[in-house]
Parts: structure tokens; sequence; C-alpha cells
């Protein structure tokens, strides 16, 4: 399973930050870290579901279902299934920021899929 962050670091403390404070990653999990992956995102999943506002803007569609932010610098996000399977999940810093963040950030983690495509753990 892919997952693709696009974020900037507000605690300008967090080690994935390049020089200019933004968060870009983008990896396959598999094995134990895709089981600790799968943990995080349940248990944010799980957190905010308890916010009925919240929950009731996801949006399921197709293949995918749009996980809305919660406020300021928090992510919203996308989740991908293929075959009823979750093969990606796409975090962008949500709440205020501007239209081209969010545009470069769905350019970004457009980019990072198609390279990480078809690829599979072993």
């Amino acid at each position: 399973m892919v997952f693709v962050v696009y974020a900037s670091d507000p605690s300008d403390e967090d080690p994935r930050a390049d020089e200019h404070g933004m968060i870009r990653t983008a990896a396959r999990a598999c094995g134990a870290a895709l089981d600790a992956e799968l943990e995080r995102l349940a248990a944010d999943i799980e957190r905010r579901l308890d916010d009925e506002a919240w929950a009731a803007e996801v949006r399921c569609g197709g293949r995918s279902c749009s996980i809305p932010a919660m406020g300021e610098y928090d992510l919203s996000g996308s989740l991908t299934f293929e075959g009823g399977a979750l093969v990606s999940v796409v975090r962008i810093e949500g709440g205020p920021v501007t239209e081209d963040f969010v545009t470069a950030g769905e350019e970004y983690a457009e980019a990072r899929l198609a390279e990480l495509a078809g690829g599979r753990c072993e």
C-alpha cells in the first residue's frame, strides 16, 4: 500500500520536513510498517468519527473516499481502493491553505502515485 503526505511543519520540529518546512513523503508500506500505518490510520479515522459534522463531510464514490481536514494544520485525504482492498492513502494539509497549495499537493501526490504504481511488497 502507498502512503503520500504533503503538508507544512508548523512545529518546525518534524524530521521529515525539508529546508522550507515542507513534509513531502511517498512510500510503499509492507509488513510491520504497513501494520503500523494501518493502525495509525484506523485510530485517526475512529477519533474523527466522534465529530458528527466531520463524518457528514466524508464522501465516497467510485474507487475512492475523500476525508476532510478538521481544522488548521490538519490533513485532508483520500483513500483509494482496488477490488475492495485499500491501495493508497493520500494526506494533504487542509484547513485555511490556499488553492495553489492544495493543487501543488495534488500534483505531488499524483506524480508519486504514478511512480509507485504497480510495485509490490516482497
